[in-house]
């Protein structure tokens, strides 16, 4: 079973808010729509059926790993752009006082989503040198030319791509580009083995956009509790359990 809070607050209620916290609380639930509908994906492609061609160095796990390569985009340029330069040092301020406030005040400790944990878990995941950040600064908004190249370098001669072509855009697919592309993405982790490597994305991803989801989830208890607690405590005591 599962316990469903309706929270409700005025659009008076967040003006009088300071301009930078309404607005991360606008953007971070945003993201956090998108993360969470990620990760299912993932999840649900983790445990979908898997095929391996046998050439090797070919397309491997293709459809699979088209999902892990959405994340390098979806969760790092959101915690980016939920923790632009300007103000990251304000929002770490804003995250971690939420979570001291929810593990210290009892009308909320009991509905902590694990915001501390969770911003341990990014501070490491996309973090400097991290494999999430490796894959977003070379594989996000554009894929490195030199790492797409180097992966073409890296097939045999003999290898076969495959190109779908036709008259309708929808059903027109550049396999050689998205092989390839996959190909350089699978090279910025540290196992030769493409099945291996993809289950270090996956991994990461999933792990990543988990605890994306639980800091924001923290954030938003924090903040509704914090400008409008009657309407926090009129909804927990009515969940719906579903």
């Amino acid at each position: 079973m599962v316990n469903i809070y309706s929270f409700k607050i005025l659009r008076a209620q967040l003006d009088a808010v300071d301009p930078d916290e309404r607005e991360l609380f606008v953007l971070s639930g945003h993201f956090a729509n998108d993360v969470s509908l990620l990760q299912k994906q993932l999840l649900f492609a983790m445990n979908g059926p898997m095929e391996v061609d046998a050439v090797p160095g070919g397309r491997q796990l293709r459809d699979i790993i088209r999902l892990p390569i959405e994340a390098r985009s979806e969760i790092g340029q959101s915690n980016i752009r939920l923790d632009r330069p300007r103000r990251s040092h304000a929002h770490r301020q804003r995250f971690e006082a939420a979570a001291a406030a929810i593990q210290t005040d009892p009308g909320l400790s009991e509905f902590d989503p694990g915001l501390k944990a969770a911003l341990s878990i990014l501070e490491v995941d996309l973090g400097p040198g991290s494999l999430l950040t490796k894959i977003r600064k070379k594989a996000a908004a554009h894929t490195d030319r030199k790492l797409m190249m180097d992966a073409y370098g890296s097939l045999p001669s003999s290898h076969v791509f495959e190109d779908f072509w036709a008259h309708t855009r929808g059903n027109t697919l550049y396999g050689t580009g998205d092989e390839l592309s996959t190909l350089a993405v699978l090279s910025l982790t540290d196992e030769a083995d493409h099945a291996l490597a993809i289950t270090q994305i996956m991994d990461a991803a999933v792990r990543a956009s988990g605890a994306f989801a639980d800091m924001v989830q923290g954030w938003f208890l924090y903040f509704m509790w914090t400008h409008c607690r009657e309407s926090v405590e009129e909804a927990l005591a009515s969940g719906i359990v579903v």
